[in-house]
């Protein structure tokens, strides 16, 4: 008897707990397109270990939203190709290509405060 209530009361909780499933988008040629992009910026200088990873998730990702994401880890290995500001300029120039592709929210450019108070926007 203990192993029907454990069964009802297992099944009950995984009827409610279940979430609608995952629908992934299929990739669009601006998925691609940005993609490349990334790709681009890193040429053929898959160098160590974490540049070789990085790749692979660029290769691996299934939308745009997913390619956002990756951002900070292509900014790392740029800054470490050609220097911090120069990676700079190039996420920048890329950031271009999200645009109207992600939600809004995660596009908003963020504010960075400088040492004298004043605000920038990367």
């Amino acid at each position: 008897m203990r192993w029907i209530k454990h069964g009802f009361a297992s099944s009950i909780h995984s009827f409610f707990s279940q979430t609608s499933p995952t629908v992934r988008s299929q990739p669009t040629d601006c998925t691609e397109e940005v993609r490349q992009a990334m790709l681009h910026l890193l040429g053929d200088r898959v160098e160590d270990r974490s540049t070789a990873q990085l790749v692979r998730r660029l290769r691996m990702a299934e939308n745009v939203q997913e390619l956002w994401f990756v951002r900070d880890g292509l900014m790392s290995a740029l800054a470490v190709l050609y220097g911090e500001s120069l990676a700079r300029q190039k996420i920048h120039a890329l950031n271009a290509l999200f645009e109207g592709q992600i939600p809004s929210n995660l596009y908003t450019p963020r504010q960075t405060r400088s040492l004298g108070g004043n605000s920038l926007s990367n």
